[in-house]
C-alpha cells in the first residue's frame, strides 16, 4: 500500500512582477514561480517534514535555471514553433529573455525539455529511467545528448504583469520492494512498472515505465525513485489524477536472473497527482513469465507431436521442483508428460501470461484443437498483464468445460473470437475478476459454440464503442428451439445488446434471460 504522500514543490519568493507587456521581439524579464509550498527547489533532496513524514524538496536553484517560452499559433491552433529561452537572474526568481511572436498575444512557459524537442512543447522522454533521485536526465540521441528535467513544468501566460505560476507535470513513486518480509532494492537489475498512463505515439495510452541501473552500475540503488509522467493522464481521468483503487503492476528482475510480479492498489480515500511525492511497500512474489500466446501455442504443439497420448493440459507451480523436461523458450516454463496430461511446471510461484495472449491454445487442424480435452490452470497463474485474449481457444473443438475463475482480466481490451468454434463446449465459467470494462471488441466470441448449455455474463459490462460482430451466430446451435439456451446478462447488458442485430442471437439457439434466470421481456 501506499504509505505516505506529501507535496515536494516548491517555493513562492517575493513577487517582482514585470510591467512589460510587448507582443514579441524584445527583452523582457518574467517572474517565475513554482506551485506548492515553501523551503524546497529544484533540485531534488529527500528530507522530511514537521512530522517526520517522507517529502522531496523542490524550489529554484541559486543560478543556471531557465525555460523555454512557445508563441501561439493560430494556423495549428496551438503553442507550437521555434521557442525562446529565458535565464535566471542568478538567485532569484526572475528570468530574462526574448518574448517569441504570437498570433493571440498568449505564451506556454516550459521547464524541462532542453534541446529535447524544438518544436512540441513538454514531450515526454521517462520511459526508461536508473531510478534515482536527479533533477535532470541525459538522454542519448543519436551522437549527441540531450537532457530533460524530472521536475516538468508548465503554464500559460496571458499577461505578462503577473508572475508565471509554473504547475508540475510528475509525480514521484519511492518503492521499496520486498520477498517474504526482506527488502530487495539493492539486488535488483529491472524493473518494469506498467498500467501507466504515458504517450505511446501522438495519443497517451496504458504502458510501461523501464528502470534499469546507470551504466556504470550493476543493480539499482537500495533507494529507488521512479518520476511518473501526469501531464497526459486527464485523457483517461478527467481530474488529471490516478484515482482510488487504479492498480500499477510491477515485474522486477534480481541480480540472480530471478523474476518477480508484484502490483500496487492506491487505496481508499487517496489518489496520484502531479507535484506530490509517494512511499509505498511492494509484495513480490517469484514467478514464470510465458512467451506470447502464438510462441507458447508453436512450443506445446511440438511437444504434441512427439507425445501422442497427451490428451489434457495442466499448470503446476511448485518452488520446491527442480527444473526438468522441454524448456518452453527461454522462460522458466517447462513442459513435462505425465500419463495422458501435458505439464506445464516452473519453480516459480506463479505463472505470469504474456501481454499478448492471443491463440495460446487455438486449434483448427493443429495439435491442441484436435487432441485437448481439459485445460487445467490449477490457480497458479496471473493474467494482470494481458491485454488481449482474442483467438485463445479459437477451434479448441475437444474441450467439453472451462474454468476461468482464476483469469483477471482488468486490462484487456479485446475478446475478439476466444471461444469462436469451439463446438464441444458445454460450460465456461467466468470468475469475480474476469472483467470487460475495456474491452473493446468480442466479435465472434462464442460464435458456433453449438453444445454450449448456458452462459453467465452477469459480471460483464459493455461499452458503448464495443463491437459485437457475430457474437452469439450458432450459440447453442443454429436453428432456434422452445427452449433456447439462457445468456445471463443484468439489466444494462440486456439494454445494451437487445438491439444490437449483429450479434446474430437470432440465428443462434439462445435468449436473454434476467440474474435469476426469468425472461427479459422478449424483443430479440
Amino acid at each position: 500500500m501506499i504509505a505516505s504522500l506529501l507535496a515536494f514543490v516548491g517555493c513562492r519568493n517575493e513577487e517582482l512582477v514585470n510591467e512589460n507587456t510587448n507582443n514579441g521581439g524584445e527583452k523582457v524579464i518574467l517572474t517565475a514561480n513554482i506551485q506548492g509550498a515553501a523551503d524546497s527547489r529544484v533540485a531534488l533532496t529527500p528530507a522530511t517534514d514537521d512530522e517526520g513524514k517522507p517529502i522531496v524538496k523542490v524550489k529554484w536553484n541559486e543560478s543556471g535555471e531557465k525555460f523555454k517560452v512557445y508563441g501561439y499559433n493560430s494556423s495549428r491552433s496551438d503553442y507550437y514553433g521555434t521557442p525562446t529561452w529565458f535565464t535566471q537572474i542568478e538567485d532569484t526568481n526572475q528570468f530574462e529573455g526574448t518574448l517569441p511572436s504570437t498570433d493571440n498575444g498568449t505564451y506556454l512557459a516550459v521547464y524541462g525539455d532542453d534541446e529535447v524537442s524544438k518544436n512540441t512543447p513538454l514531450q515526454y522522454f521517462l520511459a526508461e529511467q536508473d531510478g534515482t533521485l536527479t533533477d535532470c536526465l541525459s538522454i542519448p540521441i543519436g551522437n549527441e545528448t540531450f537532457y530533460l528535467h524530472y521536475v516538468l513544468m508548465r503554464d500559460t501566460i496571458a499577461d505578462l504583469s503577473s508572475p508565471i505560476e509554473f504547475e508540475h507535470e510528475t509525480a514521484i513513486l519511492k518503492p521499496t520492494f520486498k520477498v517474504g518480509g526482506t527488502d530487495i532494492d539493492n539486488t535488483i537489475t529491472q524493473i518494469v512498472m506498467g498500467n501507466v498512463i504515458y504517450p505511446t505515439t501522438t495519443n497517451a495510452g496504458y504502458t510501461e515505465i523501464t528502470i534499469i541501473p546507470t551504466s556504470s552500475a550493476t543493480t539499482l540503488a537500495g533507494d529507488i525513485y521512479i518520476h511518473l509522467p501526469m501531464a497526459y493522464i486527464k485523457t483517461v481521468f478527467e481530474d488529471g489524477k490516478y484515482p482510488a483503487g487504479h492498480q500499477f503492476s510491477f515485474k522486477v528482475t534480481d541480480n540472480q536472473g530471478k523474476n518477480y510480479t508484484g502490483s500496487l492498489t492506491i487505496p481508499t480515500g487517496m489518489s496520484i497527482e502531479a507535484g506530490k511525492f509517494y512511499t509505498a511497500d511492494i509484495v513480490l512474489t517469484e514467478a514464470c513469465y510465458l512467451p506470447k500466446g502464438t510462441n507458447f501455442k508453436n512450443a506445446v504443439n511440438e511437444f504434441l507431436r512427439i507425445n501422442a497420448s497427451l490428451t489434457q493440459i495442466k499448470f503446476i507451480a511448485d518452488p520446491t521442483w527442480t527444473p526438468q523436461g522441454t524448456q518452453i523458450e527461454e522462460s522458466g516454463a517447462y513442459m513435462v508428460a505425465n500419463g495422458t496430461t501435458l505439464e506445464i511446471r516452473t519453480d516459480a510461484e506463479v505463472f505470469m501470461f504474456n501481454e499478448t495472449s492471443s491463440s495460446m491454445f487455438s486449434g483448427s487442424n493443429n495439435n491442441i484443437g484436435s487432441r485437448i480435452t481439459s485445460i487445467d490452470f490449477n490457480g497458479c497463474i496471473n493474467t494482470s498483464n494481458v491485454t488481449t485474449l482474442a483467438y485463445m481457444f479459437q477451434s479448441c473443438c475437444k474441450l467439453t468445460s472451462l474454468d476461468l475463475s482464476g483469469f483477471n482480466t482488468a486490462n484487456v481490451t479485446s475478446l475478439k473470437l476466444m471461444f469462436d468454434n469451439c463446438t464441444a463446449l458445454q460450460n465456461i465459467t467466468f470468475g469475480n475478476s474476469f472483467s470487460t470494462n475495456k474491452v473493446t471488441a468480442m466479435d465472434y466470441v462464442f460464435r458456433s459454440c453449438l453444445n454450449l448449455t448456458s452462459l453467465d455474463l452477469t459480471g460483464f459490462s459493455f461499452n458503448d464503442n464495443l463491437t459485437t460482430q457475430e457474437m452469439f451466430y450458432y450459440t447453442g446451435g443454429g436453428t432456434p428451439t422452445e427452449n433456447r439456451i439462457p445468456i445471463k446478462v443484468t439489466e444494462t447488458g440486456y439494454n445494451f445488446l437487445k438491439d444490437k442485430t449483429d450479434t446474430n442471437i437470432q440465428n443462434s439457439n439462445a435468449k436473454y434471460v434476467q440474474p435469476d434466470g426469468a425472461d427479459w421481456p422478449a424483443s430479440e
